[in-house]
């Protein structure tokens, strides 16, 4: 089944896909000539935590492939993590203490 991809040039042998329409005979041909017409699977992409995917398509090759870029933490992750480094810094502050105690008690 054809797709169009809506690219980015970057090198002749990178594009940077920043759309696609599934039902490309849809569009006029003035439309598609934005576009690379491709036959291949679009790969699904991975999920991974704090990045963002990108889809590329080497035109020479016809291969499609993600890359990852780090994106902003949404809200929630952001007190997840600010959480995660309070429960850190807590367990630190605790061992610092045990540690001046006992050396408070050697000295006496």
């Amino acid at each position: 089944m054809e797709k169009l991809l809506f690219i980015k040039i970057e090198t002749p042998e990178r594009y940077q896909v920043v759309g696609i329409h599934f039902i490309p005979q849809e569009l006029s041909e003035e439309q598609k000539e934005d576009g690379v017409l491709i036959t291949i699977d679009i790969p699904e992409p991975e999920i991974r935590p704090f990045k963002a995917d990108k889809l590329y398509f080497n035109p020479v090759t016809n291969i499609l492939w993600y890359e990852y870029v780090d994106r902003p933490l949404t809200r929630e992750e952001e007190f997840i993590q600010l959480n995660a480094d309070n429960v850190i810094l807590k367990s630190s502050l605790e061992a610092t203490n045990s540690m001046v105690d006992f050396l408070a008690m050697s000295l006496m």
